[in-house]
């Protein structure tokens, strides 16, 4: 499902390239005698956010890196997506370490983080077209606002397991 999401995301980012390209061609071929064609905000969001999505692993590398610091787990650390390289839901579980139970709720835990991470990968690349359609005429107030928090809310999916241990780290559990 990963895969299908970036291939996804990559097919997608192309479109917004070639649509900021051609909403570009409308400032080239400006008439004198024609009506002001719009802001040129909107070309160039759609060009940002199709580059982006394109490079969907190195954008996420950058967000986390930027969040989490540079010596945190990447999900797209070699080429490939590895989402245990970032944690799995049975560290969460440390409070019942011997006992029958953990093998049972870590089996479960690991599970729910993996899909976490997968719909935090999903609000990220969704966040990214929130922005892009928030810079079109006739757009929702606040869309903007609504697209960053996709993308951080995203990156802060994506690293569950890290995003909890920073949490308790900074209440001083």
């Amino acid at each position: 499902m990963t895969q299908l999401l970036l291939t996804f995301s990559f097919v997608t980012g192309l479109f917004f390239i070639f649509k900021a390209i051609s909403m570009m061609k409308k400032f080239g071929m400006m008439n004198t005698y024609g009506a002001q064609p719009g802001e040129f905000i909107g070309p160039i969001t759609y060009l940002f956010v199709g580059v982006l999505l394109v490079w969907l692993p190195s954008t996420s590398s950058i967000m986390t890196a930027t969040i989490f610091g540079s010596s945190a787990p990447d999900l797209f650390g070699q080429g490939s997506f590895d989402y245990t390289s970032l944690g799995t839901g049975s560290q969460l579980l440390a409070y019942i370490k011997g006992s029958t139970l953990q093998a049972q709720w870590s089996a479960i835990a690991d599970t729910l983080v993996l899909y976490i991470q997968f719909i935090g990968l999903i609000a990220f690349i969704r966040g990214w077209f929130i922005v892009a359609k928030a810079t079109q005429p006739g757009h929702q107030p606040g869309s903007m606002g609504k697209g960053v928090t996709h993308i951080i809310g995203g990156i802060l999916a994506i690293n569950f397991v890290q995003f909890v241990h920073l949490f308790q780290a900074t209440l001083g559990m």
